[in-house]
């Protein structure tokens, strides 16, 4: 646990921004504790959340390119609309769009897109069917021998 000032030291956050997005419920309570006056913040938490979210936009990002050696686009948005009862419009503009942008990289800015989250739980659940299948299948491998082949 470090104090909140200490933190925003640290990590080069205003206090204020910390404060306010407290106040609007867009940080949540359980990372803060109050003792003595002094508020702490639990980095640990926060930390784990953060790698949580890049780890999640890393896999979508590396799957998506397992799928598309075999699936275009389209394909793929219409997959993950099976998946979960969505517009394959808008999760096609999301795959073009919003899955290779860069994510922020600040602690307090932890929040997983909800596009990215579905798509996520679509990938894993096509990764445990063919992993049933193909016990050998891993999508890190195939992208590894594809990179190596060029």
């Amino acid at each position: 646990m470090l104090s909140l000032k200490m933190f925003c030291e640290i990590y080069d956050v205003g206090y204020r921004n910390i404060m306010s997005r407290k106040s609007l419920c867009t940080l949540p309570d359980y990372l803060f504790e109050k003792q003595q006056g002094l508020i702490y913040i639990h980095e640990d938490k926060l930390e784990r959340r953060h790698n949580f979210r890049d780890m999640v936009h890393k896999y979508c990002q590396t799957f998506y390119y397992v799928l598309s050696e075999h699936l275009d686009d389209k394909d793929i948005s219409a997959l993950v609309c099976s998946y979960r009862n969505s517009s394959e419009t808008s999760m096609y503009v999301f795959i073009n769009e919003e899955l290779f942008k860069e994510i922020s990289s600040s602690y307090i800015c932890y929040r997983i897109h909800t596009k990215m989250w579905i798509t996520f739980r679509c990938f894993r659940e096509i990764e445990r069917k063919l992993k049933r299948l193909y016990p050998e299948f891993n999508p890190e491998d195939l992208l590894e021998k594809r990179y190596k082949e060029k």
